[in-house]
């Protein structure tokens, strides 16, 4: 046993000290945690909005398009999935961290309970109990959301592919038809 050891066993004060300084440390890595959190949110929702709006813009000028022929269809499908799965693959590495990010910072935020309540003298065995078992639960739900919000986009994605696809081929087809009135129509009325 050295010096430093004997020191805490005698000084029940000093353990407190260094427990409470140990509480401070964890309270600001669970505001920067919560930061990150925050930033990888706004990172997520950046890259779709950028990627709705991409859409828009390819869709806005395949319809406006009064010089689109068949050879171009394929190269503005391929844009539009090369767009997809860029984003597909941001929004995954986005995604997978954030759920690590808040993984963390549970972990923190239960250590700092347990360290609060054992500097308050309280009993923390069922809390660490139903903690444990919440934090499985919390992390399967987690992992569950992030591929619901994946698919969803994937679904998006599909309608948006298609939707090009179609618009371009039924768009041709028109204009053959149309070429005196110069509009497209996207979709018959009743």
């Amino acid at each position: 046993m050295d010096a430093d050891d004997a020191n805490e066993i005698q000084d029940p004060n000093n353990r407190n000290i260094n427990e409470q300084e140990r509480l401070g440390e964890l309270r600001k890595l669970v505001g920067a945690q919560q930061a990150r959190i925050q930033t990888l949110q706004s990172t997520a929702f950046q890259l779709a909005n950028y990627y709705f709006v991409f859409q828009g813009v390819i869709v806005t000028a395949i319809s406006n398009s009064s010089s689109l022929v068949c050879s171009y269809t394929w190269f503005v499908f391929l844009l539009s999935l090369l767009a997809a799965i860029l984003n597909i693959f941001a929004l995954a590495s986005v995604g997978k961290e954030y759920v690590q990010v808040l993984n963390m910072r549970d972990c923190t935020w239960t250590e700092y309970n347990a360290l609060g309540v054992r500097l308050h003298n309280r009993d923390n065995i069922l809390h660490q109990q139903l903690e444990n078992w919440t934090d499985k639960y919390k992390q399967g739900i987690r992992r569950w959301v992030l591929r619901l919000c994946i698919a969803t986009f994937l679904g998006f994605t599909g309608v948006m592919l298609t939707g090009t696809w179609l618009i371009c081929k039924h768009g041709m087809d028109s204009r053959r038809h149309q070429q005196d009135s110069g509009c497209f129509k996207l979709c018959n009325g009743s």
